[in-house]
């Protein structure tokens, strides 16, 4: 299978893929610090703003080298497309922050910490699965593998979200806390069901690259 680029540094669309899961594990990070200390809050958004920024310019720089190239591994729509949702990875993990100081959350029950860790499990997996994309012939069932894994974590958090939306409703009377609560589980979720979604796209080109 013939490569896009050098494998050294900067020159190939797998180094491109795995800096920009290297930002969202930073932002991951934030996210748990967040949570765990709730300190710092708008230093902390600023910091995954600049985060996004530069997975934009990543991605940015990405599209710009494709352009030059003609020799890929994949269709130039497929790797178009694994870039975006890779990259947009992090746009989930801000939308959560900016609702917890928007809404003003203060206590965060056990099914936040949980599955705050769900979704830094399945970016670890993640950043396994890209690692392995370049040689997908070689790598195929261990790629399977990971990729089961993630769709696993993203049922135990389905499973969680339900029982969290299940006690909201039963146990909390107040119908603005119902609401903030709520939407921060619905984020929290999505931002899974993301890294699922990006399983799928890997699952895919596996398939249409067989």
């Amino acid at each position: 299978m013939p490569m896009l680029f050098n494998q050294k540094e900067g020159d190939s669309i797998f180094w491109f893929f795995n800096e920009s899961l290297k930002n969202v594990e930073k932002g991951i990070d934030i996210l748990v610090d967040v949570v765990e200390t709730r300190k710092s809050l708008d230093e902390r958004l600023a910091e995954l703003v600049a985060l996004e920024a530069q997975g934009d310019d990543l991605t940015a720089l990405l599209k710009l080298k494709l352009k030059h190239k003609y020799f890929q591994p994949f269709d130039i729509h497929d790797i178009f497309y694994l870039a975006e949702i890779v990259d947009g990875t992090l746009d989930f993990v801000t939308g959560i922050i900016e609702r917890i100081i928007l809404y003003g959350i203060e206590k965060f029950p056990d099914c936040v910490r949980t599955m705050v860790e769900i979704l830094r499990e399945s970016v670890k997996e993640l950043r396994v699965i890209i690692s392995l994309l370049d040689r997908l012939e070689q790598n195929r069932q261990e790629i399977a593998a990971h990729c089961r894994m993630v769709l696993n974590l993203e049922n135990k958090c389905d499973s969680i979200y339900s029982q969290a939306m299940a006690n909201l409703f039963e146990q909390v009377a107040n119908p603005i806390s119902v609401i903030k609560y709520k939407e921060l589980y619905e984020r929290l979720e999505a931002a899974v069901d993301h890294c699922a979604e990006i399983c799928n796209q890997v699952s895919n080109l596996s398939v249409k690259y067989f």
